[in-house]
């Protein structure tokens, strides 16, 4: 019941053994700074109740899901996780099941997903389900060097390997990397439903490659696909192709945009797509766009010329 009580080793006992773990800290905010990262390997849930940081103090990583575990974090502050590989807040490995509810991660730098990054062995394999609502993503940063035609990013949220990912009611703000500024998706799906998209960026000087804010190179079994329902996209940035969104489809992988908002978004140096860039592989991944507003978006190879194309959609 005291601010005292609640150390890094009262909660590396709390999670032996997985199940359900609380917090009685007192009445007032806390931070607990991990000297190492938690690996989960049974069904954890861990709920911060509103109260409760969890940094990494800019050296350590916070968590590592294994075994299959369903490992869900609720109302919970994480910060400035660090990792030298993918996920400077989390890694999950292939089989597991994500769920982040009523949360923020800030602050995270990892190699690819500055905050969270996924594994499998493919594009037809279970990879990672992961769901998060409520939740925010701000100032992440994924650090691998971009490399020439795309690969590698995710600012907030590296996604590979025929992972899922299911995103609702969450923003996204701040995140960098070389390749989809706020998420990165190799070989795997994507559903975001009322999520915002604000001031992330793509930087990458390899060549190829952007999406300000979502880079998608393939989708799940090569026939899956991204559907962003409700979303909005205000201010996001590459100096690549896309200022919002780089859309590669292979095989029948397909995206799907209905009632979203793309606003300001802006595509420099090779300027094409100052909202979306779309290239099917195959020339069947198909982009379809219904009920939605493209207003201020910009392709602008600097300054603007003959080289700029598609203001809003390439």
């Amino acid at each position: 019941g005291t601010a005292g009580s609640c150390t890094e080793g009262a909660l590396d006992s709390a999670l032996s053994g997985g199940g359900s773990v609380t917090f009685n800290c007192g009445p007032n905010p806390l931070t607990i700074t991990f000297s190492g990262p938690k690996t989960i390997t049974a069904n954890t849930t861990i709920d911060g109740g509103g109260l409760i940081t969890l940094s990494g103090g800019h050296a350590v990583r916070l968590f590592a899901v294994q075994n299959g575990a369903a490992f869900t974090l609720r109302r919970l502050n994480l910060i400035n996780g660090q990792a030298a590989d993918d996920g400077g807040a989390i890694y999950a490995e292939r089989l597991s099941t994500l769920t982040i509810e009523d949360s923020t991660f800030s602050g995270h730098v990892g190699y690819n997903g500055g905050a969270i990054a996924t594994n499998g062995w493919g594009a037809n394999d279970a990879g990672v389900v992961v769901v998060i609502s409520g939740s925010t993503f701000s100032s992440n940063m994924a650090v691998a060097p971009a490399i020439p035609g795309g690969g590698n990013g995710g600012g907030a949220l590296y996604l590979s390997g025929g992972s899922t990912a299911t995103v609702s009611d969450s923003t996204f703000s701040g995140n960098q990397s070389s390749n989809g500024g706020a998420i990165h998706l190799l070989h795997s799906n994507l559903l975001a439903t009322n999520v915002t998209f604000n001031g992330n960026a793509a930087n990458n000087t390899a060549g190829g490659g952007g999406g300000g804010a979502i880079y998608m190179d393939g989708t799940k079994s090569l026939s899956g696909e991204v559907r962003l329902v409700a979303c909005t996209f205000t201010q996001n940035t590459t100096n690549q192709l896309g200022g919002a969104m780089f859309s590669f489809p292979e095989g029948s992988g397909s995206t799907h945009i209905d009632q979203s908002t793309f606003d300001g978004n802006v595509s420099t140096n090779r300027g094409q797509g100052g909202a979306i860039y779309h290239q099917s592989a195959q020339h069947i991944g198909a982009l379809e766009i219904e009920r939605s507003t493209f207003v201020n978006n910009r392709a602008a190879a600097g300054p603007l010329n003959a080289a700029s194309q598609g203001g809003a959609l390439w």
